[in-house]
């Protein structure tokens, strides 16, 4: 990534020939123009000057290469960038047909930035020549995605997308982990029916039955160089082949290895002649011919016939996703494009030039245990069974661009892993996620975002466990101890009921993506972090779901980290009481898209284990001295 200190975006403009340009800048420093070679020629950027190495990343670049997922031009949350906008339109023309009073941030016309957009008085624009620069200032604030600019339809019907993203310096490598895990999940789902219906890549319907960001979200993980690539290339340096036995007829000068058999079994399909070298052994006659057999390596077996067809399945499904997307979603396209030139440049390798048509696939060996083609099924029958699951999980912001916050695909993950932590922990579900599978047209929906339809029931020991998403916690009625004190509505993002023979006892999660370890532990620490104060809400918010949701035992934040151990805050001082229980409390968890996720789940999960038993038993739990006599 290259820093910036500011880049330029030339709208088309419909007036006349002066086009609209829009500039943003960090800084004052004008900067050094440079090249990027994926830029389109209506973009220019400008290299900071200031070459000083920073412990922060700076809040303005442009990628060197161009990326399957982000945006070429990437901005930071929680900051403040300057822009001048000019126009083909005088001041007064400006002022005269109202048009600020119509559109708030006009010239901008994406409605949908008004909050992020503040424009500088009328007074500080300038006019030259009839076009009037018009300035302001962006803030994205808690905003993580992709920004659409576009001038009001009366100027342009260009457009120009960049992606706003976290302070996080793993963010990319945590969304393509995110990405990849939820596609895992959908397939584990599928799996877990007791017959799931299959699905093949020669239906002609799976365009028409499959999302396109379903469709998307697998053939990121298919491609991954990990799989269908890597399996591609075992396959490409040890094909399998078989020996192909070939009869034939020549004239008998030629023959070295006569096949005497074949001769013997069908001597009418032979030319004869009288007399000649043979006439004593056949009755006075000798062939003119005589068959032979040759014996040669083919790869052209059902195996390499399946990988071939397979391949140009899935080329035709990347052309018809490239015939329906529309252009907005640039990096998509993109990422299509590329997965069309691999399939291509397999498709003309030698091999697969002299392998035929698939006629039949009757279960082979060699695709379940040999190198190469087994990974090869592997891929293919995960995409099969993933693409089968419609969720909320989705890369596309339909309004404004391409991907969906990674702040909302991390907490549909973090939902995944807590269920996966319930499953392992209590080993009998009453009810699993895939009881929330539905059968559509296309093919199976889970809807999470049922409130209390969308339980899931666990039985540990003694134990009932219900797990909730986003469940709404209401005004108290009747005799029922659960909701809230008052009238308000709360809705954590999880939440684990835990029912014994006496009670029932809540535990709560919210993920937050943003935050992060030292400014968590500044926050507990009392001090001021002055990025992002709004995540001193979050500890606010964990607080407010102890105190106000009845029978409320602890209340956790889930974030993304490499800190392995946990931070939790049991709410009796009492020293003794600490070491034996771990509520009533609050507290925070580490957990990361990536492979040290196996440490914080184990870590999560021990936690849970512990609440579990300390509740499987008999004893009276207290609101405010817990389980003190």
């Amino acid at each position: 990534m290259i820093n910036l200190s500011k880049f330029n975006y030339q709208f088309i403009s419909e007036l006349n020939k002066t086009p609209i340009t829009l500039t943003v800048s960090v800084t004052d420093d004008i900067g050094e123009k440079i090249y990027i070679d994926h830029l389109p020629p209506n973009i220019e950027v400008f290299k900071t000057l200031d070459n000083t190495p920073s412990s922060t990343i700076p809040p303005l670049f442009v990628r060197k290469e161009k990326s399957e997922t982000f945006r070429d031009i990437n901005l930071r949350e929680q900051t403040e960038y300057n822009f001048l906008i000019s126009v083909p339109i005088s001041k007064k023309e400006i002022k005269q047909e109202q048009l600020i009073k119509q559109n708030p941030i006009y010239p901008i016309g994406n409605l949908k930035l008004k909050n992020y957009v503040t424009l500088n008085s009328s007074d500080s624009w300038f006019e030259k020549e009839g076009v009037t620069t018009i300035s302001g200032r962006f803030n994205f604030k808690n905003f993580i995605g992709v920004i659409s600019f576009y001038c009001d339809s009366d100027l342009s019907n260009d457009y120009f997308q960049l992606e706003v993203v976290s302070y996080k310096i793993t963010y990319e490598t945590d969304f393509k982990n995110l990405l990849n895990d939820l596609s895992n999940f959908h397939s584990e789902l599928i799996l877990s029916l007791d017959d799931p219906t299959e699905v093949n890549l020669i239906s002609e319907e799976i365009i028409d039955n499959v999302s396109p960001h379903v469709l998307i979200l697998h053939l990121k993980k298919l491609f991954n160089e990990e799989r269908l690539p890597l399996a591609i290339e075992t396959i490409l340096s040890n094909p399998h082949k078989k020996l192909n036995y070939i009869n034939d007829k020549d004239n008998m000068s030629f023959i070295t290895t006569p096949d005497i058999i074949e001769l013997i079994s069908n001597p009418t399909g032979l030319e004869w002649k009288k007399e000649g070298l043979l006439k004593k052994y056949f009755k006075g006659y000798s062939p003119l011919e005589f068959y032979s057999e040759e014996i040669e390596n083919t790869y052209d077996t059902k195996e390499n016939q399946f990988i071939k067809f397979s391949l140009e399945e899935i080329e035709k499904l990347v052309l018809e996703l490239l015939n329906k997307l529309p252009n907005k979603f640039a990096n998509s396209r993109w990422f299509l494009n590329n997965c069309l030139n691999i399939i291509e440049e397999y498709l003309q390798n030698p091999l697969f030039q002299q392998i035929g048509p698939l006629t039949n696939l009757t279960n082979s060996i060699v695709l379940q245990r040999r190198n190469g083609y087994k990974e090869f099924l592997q891929a293919i029958q995960s995409f099969e069974l993933g693409i089968q699951l419609n969720t909320d999980v989705s890369e596309f912001d339909t309004t404004n661009g391409d991907l969906r916050p990674i702040s909302s695909l991390y907490e549909i993950w973090c939902y995944f892993k807590l269920y996966f932590i319930l499953k392992d922990i209590c080993l009998v579900e009453l009810k699993s996620l895939s009881s929330l599978l539905y059968r559509t047209e296309k093919g199976y929906k889970l809807n999470l975002k049922q409130k209390d339809k969308s339980c899931l029931i666990f039985k540990y020991k003694n134990l009932v466990i219900e797990f909730y998403y986003n469940r709404d916690f209401i005004n108290q009625n009747g005799e029922i101890w659960e909701g809230t004190y008052d009238r308000g509505v709360l809705h954590p993002d999880f939440s684990i009921k835990i029912i014994n023979n006496i009670q029932s006892h809540w535990i709560h999660f919210d993920s937050k993506y943003k935050l992060d370890n030292n400014k968590l532990q500044k926050m507990l620490r009392g001090e001021n972090v002055q990025e992002g104060n709004y995540l001193r809400n979050d500890i606010h918010t964990a607080h407010a779901y102890r105190d106000a949701i009845l029978g409320t035992r602890g209340v956790f934040i889930l974030y993304p980290d490499i800190t392995e151990e946990a931070t939790i805050f049991i709410r009796h001082p009492n020293i003794k009481y600490k070491q034996t229980f771990s509520i009533p409390s609050i507290g925070a968890f580490h957990l990361k898209p990536s492979s040290q996720s196996d440490h914080q789940m184990k870590e999560l999960k021990d936690f849970l284990l512990n609440i579990f038993d300390i509740f499987n038993t008999n004893e009276y739990y207290q609101e405010e001295t817990g389980f003190e006599k």
